[in-house]
Parts: C-alpha cells; structure tokens; sequence
C-alpha cells in the first residue's frame, strides 16, 4: 500500500497546486489517480491547473476535489472550502445588465401625431362636406302620402330646418322660429298634387309630394297640378 508523505505547502498556494504537490510528492502520476478514484485525468488536471472553465458544474467539481483531497489523504472539508473561495474569486461575475429602455424618438412621436391629426381632419372635412351636400330635413306630418277626404279643407303640417323656406306648388307659406309649418288649403273637389319644397340658407332644395283626393269622385278627373290661380312665387 502507497504510503503517503505530508510536506509543508506556501499559503500562497492555490488549492489545485497543492493537490499536485502532494501527488508529485507521493510519486503518483495523474493517470494512475484517475484510475484509481474514477475520475477522468482531464477533470483532475483541470483542478489542479486551476481552469474552472473546463470543470463540469460546481456540484460534480467539489464532487471531484473532495474525492481527490480524500486519496491524497488531505483534510477533505478543508480543501473543498478553499477551492470554493478560490474559484468565486477568479471566476468572472456576469455583470448585472440595466434594462435598455427605448424611448421614441422625438421625430416618430411628431410624425406620429402629425398622422393622427391629418386622418382626423379628413374626417371631419368628409363628415362637413357631406353635410353641406345634403338637403335640408324636411318632414310632413300630415297629410299622408296619399289622403281621402269628403270635405273640401285640408291641413299641412311638418317641420324644416329653422331659417329655411317652405313653399307649396311655388308658394311659399310661413314658419315659426323652429322650422315648423302648419297651413289650412280649401281644396276643389276631386284630385290635388300638393308639392312640398323646403329650401335652406345654402340653396340646397328638399321635395315631397302628398296626392289629395276631396268630395264626390269625378269619372276621368286628371289631377290637379296647382293650387292657386294666377301668378305664383317660385324658390330662388
């Protein structure tokens, strides 16, 4: 059986030229140690070179030292302690990276909001312009479209838009502040057109029609296209 020799070792020593000093000591070769304790001679030449870049993880390392310090019958507790400290301290910390924060550019905030600002004025001019191409609200709220009466008056109701003109077959008739018109017509018996034009500020023009028929039916009446008699006024 080998007998081993304890010599005195420097301090300033690392723990893997210890492991050396003490197997050159004893006359083993580091072959023959990794045959005998079951350890590749790669790993355990790498322990006592000290490159901890080519060791397994940590729990197979200290693994390989203890089982190591044990053959060369070394205070195993003791070896293993000292290689730990050796190894945080000349192994490289990963240095702890700050999160990169991206900030927009000022250039694609501007663009961004100059965007965001040009789409809203095409819509709103969209929504104006078609605003301004549609006709006035007109609404009749009596007669219906086609209405039957034995009696010869007949009452025109309906609302506009306040400040516009209302006209019945070229006549215009009057409205309150609100847009609302409320007129009585006498109408000759038989068949009546009665012609509902309202026409706004912009001269945008809006038509309903309302086919009246009153008193006695007449065989072959045509319908009537006007109202009154004479000269009558027309939108401009």
């Amino acid at each position: 059986m080998t007998r081993f020799i304890s010599k005195p070792i420097l301090t300033t020593q690392t723990t893997g030229e210890r492991l050396a000093k003490v197997r050159a000591g004893n006359n083993l070769l580091l072959t023959e140690v990794a045959r005998r304790i079951g350890i590749k001679t790669y790993y355990l030449q790498a322990i006592e070179t000290g490159q901890y870049g080519e060791l397994p993880g940590d729990i197979y390392t200290l693994e390989f030292v203890k089982t190591y310090a044990r053959f060369l019958r070394l205070d195993a507790a003791e070896i293993v302690s000292r290689y730990v400290i050796e190894r945080e301290r000349y192994t490289p910390k990963a240095a702890k990276k700050e999160p990169i924060r991206h900030w927009p550019k000022v250039a694609t905030v501007f663009k961004t909001a100059f965007s965001m600002a040009a789409a809203g004025a095409l819509v709103y001019a969209l929504i104006l312009s078609r605003a301004l191409m549609l006709p006035p609200k007109l609404e009749v709220f009596s007669p219906a479209v086609y209405y039957e009466s034995t009696g010869s008056l007949v009452v025109l109701s309906g609302q506009t838009e306040p400040g516009s003109k209302v006209f019945v077959n070229n006549k215009e008739i009057r409205l309150d502040e609100q847009g609302s018109f409320n007129e009585t017509f006498n109408l000759s018996p038989g068949l009546s057109l009665l012609k509902i034009t309202a026409q706004d500020k912009r001269g945008r023009i809006a038509t309903l029609y309302r086919t009246i028929r009153t008193g006695a039916a007449v065989a072959g009446e045509s319908v009537s296209r006007t109202l009154f008699y004479g000269p009558m006024a027309s939108p401009n």
